[in-house]
């Protein structure tokens, strides 16, 4: 990618998506996407495609959020998890350290950010059936 002088690729990328043509974007907004699993790489894709429209339904096979768990993270890019969170007015803005972080902390950060009710823990997928159809069936 080719970015121009003072300006950061995370910039050059903002750009890029500025420019996403209406057509795509109501696309992107008639899509029902599952994501399996509620780690901080399920929540963070979750956290994406909602702001982008989509209807997003995560399914998570342990009975409750990782909110509580301990290990730590060390430095994380805060800049880049701001992004992927976004904020609304139900889920204002809230500053990231870019060290010292427990996971807990971070998935909770991920998880306010999604709407309410769209993680489904204690589900465990096997298998998705007709995924090529219009309506595949989680089992």
């Amino acid at each position: 990618m080719n970015v121009p002088h003072g300006h950061s690729a995370t910039h050059a990328e903002d750009a890029r998506l500025k420019k996403m043509t209406f057509n795509s974007m109501a696309h992107v907004s008639a899509l029902r996407v599952a994501v399996v699993g509620a780690s901080l790489g399920g929540l963070s894709a979750a956290n994406v495609l909602n702001r982008l429209g989509a209807k997003v339904t995560v399914f998570e096979c342990f009975p409750s959020g990782f909110h509580e768990r301990g290990g730590a993270l060390g430095s994380v890019d805060a800049r880049l998890l701001e992004k992927i969170r976004g904020h609304t007015a139900s889920s204002p803005a809230r500053h990231v350290a870019s060290h010292g972080h427990f996971y807990g902390d971070l998935w909770q950060y991920l998880w306010d950010g999604l709407p309410e009710n769209t993680v489904h823990f204690g589900v465990d997928v096997v298998e998705i059936v007709d995924a090529t159809s219009d309506v595949p069936t989680l089992v």
